[in-house]
Order: structure tokens, then sequence, then C-alpha cells
């Protein structure tokens, strides 16, 4: 949902609020992903709308506890915290859990 290049003037809320957005339109079955330098900034976002679940993970347990137990919709990875082979194994956990 972009950025599709990068824009000093631009601001992650409008980023979280337009995936959040799209999440929200069904819940128990669409899920997102958000990046940012932390991921809590887009977690904090995201939340802010209803029916989204979002949260940060930074090892495969818990993008898999996340899902399981707690139903998140949202992941947010930290891009200053995860290498990509890392933030790689998070995702595909999180979205292989049901």
């Amino acid at each position: 949902m972009g950025p599709y290049a990068v824009d000093p003037a631009d601001d992650y809320p409008d980023y979280a609020k337009k995936v959040a957005q799209k999440v929200a339109q069904n819940p128990a079955r669409n899920v997102g992903l958000l990046l940012c330098r932390s991921g809590q900034g887009m977690c904090i976002a995201a939340n802010k709308v209803k029916g989204v679940r979002a949260v940060s993970a930074w090892n495969e347990k818990l993008a898999y506890s996340t899902r399981n137990d707690d139903f998140a919709n949202v992941l947010c990875l930290a891009g200053d915290y995860l290498k990509s082979a890392e933030a790689q194994k998070i995702l595909f956990k999180f979205l292989s859990t049901e």
C-alpha cells in the first residue's frame, strides 16, 4: 500500500492506516504487514482502527503465539533490528499460523 518511492515528507501513520483499514474490511481473514524502523509506531497507529490486532514480533515463536493465541491480524516488523532473513522467517511463521 506504499510508499512506492522515497518521500521525506511522508509519515508512517498514513501507511499504517491504509493497511489497517484494508485488514478491518474482513479482520478474520485479512492480514497485513507493516515495516518501520522500530515497528512500534506502526503498531500504535494500526491499532487505532477497529477490528485490527497489530503486534510486533521479533522471533518466530512470538509470531506464532500472537497469531494462534491472540488472533493478531497485522504484523509489524522492526527494520532497524531485524536482518532480512530473520524478518522473512517471522513473516512466514505469522502467515502460516491459523
